[in-house]
């Protein structure tokens, strides 16, 4: 049966479950239970279709399945990697290239197959997560648009098109005439999707971030207080007598930065 679960759910199912209370944990695991059985009876129908090519007879699970969603997807992430190599290989001052007739048609043909892999990825998506989430919804209550317009606006279907934006991007020509490879080291970021552990590290600082905020507010009132207390009572050190406040301004006729604007001087 888990073999039916795409791993992203399985990834979503234990990061993202509550685990403030014993009681907590166990009624939001039940809540998300329901769409993960949604999910697997989704892929048992699939199972049944069956699709007659003449030849042979293949049910649509064999091509739409959690698995080779998750092939795909990897098969990307390995292309993305390899343009990335090549890139960094070979660009010379700025946007040109060393070799730009193999390492181009390289580069040119491996985003090309990257963006077909990526809209592989995008219907396989619309196939076997969106009609879970439709279902789930419009059995909440919600009305078929309304059902729809939560499995457009899936985290995982959202990043998969702007995946394939990026990369269609990419194949583009700048203002310059040149072609916008600097949109491709974002496909990198494929990574935080791929590895839990990364998400981690950016949930690190989502999660705390109201203390880190006041982290830096507090960080910057000590500065002011110690910045005021020095230019207070040690004005010779900052060579800013003159001033008539705090703010001393740049010599701009020498290279040296202890100057001060004092009527014009």
């Amino acid at each position: 049966v888990c073999a039916d679960l795409s791993k992203a759910s399985k990834d979503k199912l234990i990061q993202d479950v509550d685990r403030s209370s014993n009681e907590n944990k166990l009624l939001d695991f039940l809540d998300r239970s329901v769409q993960l059985y949604k999910e697997v009876k989704h892929q048992e129908y699939l199972k049944d279709f069956k699709l007659d090519l003449g030849c042979f007879t293949i049910t649509l699970d064999t091509i739409c399945s959690p698995g080779t969603q998750n092939a795909v997807s990897w098969t990307t992430f390995y292309l993305a990697f390899t343009i990335n190599f090549l890139i960094i290989g070979y660009m010379e001052q700025g946007r040109k290239l060393e070799s730009p007739d193999e390492v181009r048609l390289a580069i040119t043909v491996l985003n090309i197959a990257n963006i077909v892999l990526a809209c592989i990825t995008f219907v396989l998506t619309l196939i076997v997560k969106s009609p879970v989430i439709v279902e789930v919804e419009m059995e909440d209550g919600a009305t078929l648009s309304q059902g729809l317009l939560a499995a457009a606006m899936d985290p995982m279907t959202v990043y998969t098109a702007g995946y394939i934006t990026v990369s269609t991007l990419a194949t583009q020509k700048d203002v310059y005439g040149q072609p916008m490879d600097y949109l491709l080291p974002f496909l990198m970021f494929d990574i935080i999707v791929k590895f839990p552990v990364a998400q981690d590290i950016i949930n690190a600082v989502i999660v705390p971030r109201k203390m880190i905020g006041m982290t830096l507010l507090l960080g910057f009132f000590c500065i002011y207080i110690f910045a005021f207390l020095i230019f207070y009572y040690f004005p010779d050190d900052l060579n800013c007598w003159d001033c008539e406040n705090t703010a001393c301004a740049y010599d701009e006729e020498s290279d040296d930065a202890d100057g001060c604007l004092n009527d014009g001087q």
